[in-house]
């Protein structure tokens, strides 16, 4: 970081506020000669997403967090204001850049709980997706016990998020 980037504790703040920490496991089955056994795909961002005008501060963060991508989100359908928002997807990413500069810069708030259990789950897949391959189709192996432990911190993810203050319950 240089003297005229925006400060870690901001970006932390910032975050706090208006971050989002998502793991999450799609639903779908494939026939891997096994029968119908369940194997997810599994999901990873971290996203600020703000109002269009707050742009430059999301570049800001881009350039002190060194990935990422910033997008733009017009006012398509009239209900909503145009919306901007900076996001990280690739695990790498996520792993050698996002995580540790949560752990050096610590959330204050709420938010912190999720990253705990957010990082726990980008850093066991990090861990099984970069392991040796198998000779056969060079794909990685995930064992039944790690597909259960990420599956437990989706659902963990998904709770914690659907039960934080100011979240609208719907009912249906």
């Amino acid at each position: 970081m240089s003297n005229n980037d925006i400060p870690g504790d901001y970006i932390a703040g910032l975050v706090d506020g208006e971050g989002c920490f998502h793991f999450s496991a799609s639903n779908g089955y494939k026939n891997r000669g096994r029968g119908d056994e369940y194997y997810p795909t599994w999901r990873y961002s971290f996203v600020i997403r703000m109002e269009g005008k707050e742009e430059p501060i999301l570049y800001e963060v881009q350039k002190v967090v060194r990935c990422g991508k910033v997008n733009k989100y017009p006012n398509s359908n009239g209900n909503r204001k145009p919306s901007v928002a900076f996001s990280v997807e690739n695990l790498s990413d996520l792993h050698d850049k996002v995580i540790p500069f949560f752990k050096k810069y610590l959330l204050r708030a709420s938010k912190r709980h999720n990253f705990e259990v957010w990082s726990e789950a980008i850093t066991k897949l990090y861990i099984i997706r970069n392991r040796p391959r198998s000779n056969v189709g060079n794909k990685v192996n995930i064992s039944n016990k790690e597909r259960h432990e990420l599956m437990v911190i989706s659902e963990q993810l998904t709770s914690i998020q659907a039960n934080r203050p100011g979240r609208k319950k719907i009912d249906r």
